[in-house]
């Protein structure tokens, strides 16, 4: 991902859409949160065929603005039956940008 640009994030997590409750996208850079997006924040659907839930994230240049250059981790927490599940943590690379305009 580069900073200063729209970005799409997509996860699938192993649930029914029909059973997850709550949904908390959590974006980290060393320690530190950067983003939270609920399941209001969130396009989801369901792969029927696979009974998975596929998260559609859009991130705006904005919102990419607030990473630093560097690695940065995701991690989404599920609430479903009155259970609550974490995905494992993964990481992803932000790239720095020359100007911090946004365009509109």
């Amino acid at each position: 991902m580069i900073r200063g640009t729209t970005s799409t994030h997509t996860f699938t997590i192993p649930f029914a859409l029909a059973t997850v409750e709550k949904l908390l996208v959590t974006y980290t850079q060393g320690g530190d949160i950067v983003l939270n997006k609920t399941e209001k924040e969130c396009s989801l659907t369901e792969d029927l065929d696979l009974i998975r839930t596929v998260i559609r994230i859009d991130l705006s240049a904005r919102e990419t603005l607030a990473f630093r250059d560097g690695y940065a981790n995701v991690q989404i927490t599920i609430l479903s039956a009155g259970e609550v599940y974490k995905t494992d943590t993964d990481f992803f690379r932000v790239e720095d940008t020359q100007s911090e305009e946004v365009l509109k």
